[in-house]
């Protein structure tokens, strides 16, 4: 009778095991440091960020910057007009010195997953 209840506890926890550990074999992007890549980039492809004013004001502020530190970093430096061009490339007119120019930048804010982009093979 001992070894009838033995064989059954045994052997169910060693199916047990060995269920987990094909699990854990077969997947193992889910499991350690990669998890949170995988579920972070799940996440973006099934539920997408929309576009609003935060993002907008983020892409703005990012633009200005890369102009001022394009330009050296200059005291005097003072945006006159400044546009978001589709989602992307902003689009400023900048004074310096008395000095009117304009700048152009591309601002990726979406992640990873939107430029991924498989190139053809090339074939010679």
């Amino acid at each position: 009778m001992h070894k009838i209840i033995i064989r059954s506890i045994f052997y169910h926890w060693l199916f047990l095991f060995i269920g987990i550990s094909i699990g854990f074999i077969a997947n193992s992007e889910w499991v350690g440091y990669k998890y949170a890549i995988v579920q972070r980039s799940v996440r973006n492809i099934f539920f997408p960020v929309e576009y609003n004013e935060e993002i907008e004001s983020f892409v703005k502020e990012v633009g200005q910057m890369r102009t001022w530190v394009g330009l050296n970093c200059p005291r005097d430096f003072k945006i006159i007009e400044e546009n978001v061009i589709g989602q992307e490339f902003y689009w400023c007119k900048y004074s310096v010195r008395e000095t009117i120019g304009t700048a152009q930048h591309r601002i990726k804010w979406k992640t990873w997953e939107y430029y991924y982009k498989i190139d053809e093979p090339v074939v010679k």
